[in-house]
């Protein structure tokens, strides 16, 4: 290998070697990784917030990022046969959104 090779080895080991620590995390890892590790409120919060919201029986959570790339809690509570939908930020635990899913 000439130096030219060898110089342009070293750069580019170094650029990978930095890479991590200059992009963004949520493009070096998959989002459920990122968003399960970065949301403030936990799910067993979410779920209080919801029941507080709708009581009921919660059927279903999931932590998902929106439409407008917010980590979200999507919630569903049966209440009196009915089922609601429930948005709630996961990083500051406000009710963004209350659905009947009739």
């Amino acid at each position: 290998m000439h130096f030219s090779g060898k110089l342009t080895a070293a750069a580019l080991a170094s650029l990978f070697c930095t890479l991590p620590f200059t992009a963004s995390t949520a493009a070096i890892y998959p989002a459920p990784l990122v968003n399960s590790q970065s949301s403030a409120i936990s799910m067993d919060q979410a779920k209080k917030i919801a029941l507080k919201e709708t009581p009921g029986k919660i059927i279903k959570i999931a932590l998902k990022t929106d439409e407008d790339g917010r980590l979200v809690y999507k919630v569903i509570v049966l209440s009196n046969g009915a089922e609601h939908k429930i948005k709630i930020d996961a990083r500051t635990g406000q009710v963004l959104k209350v659905k009947n899913k009739d």
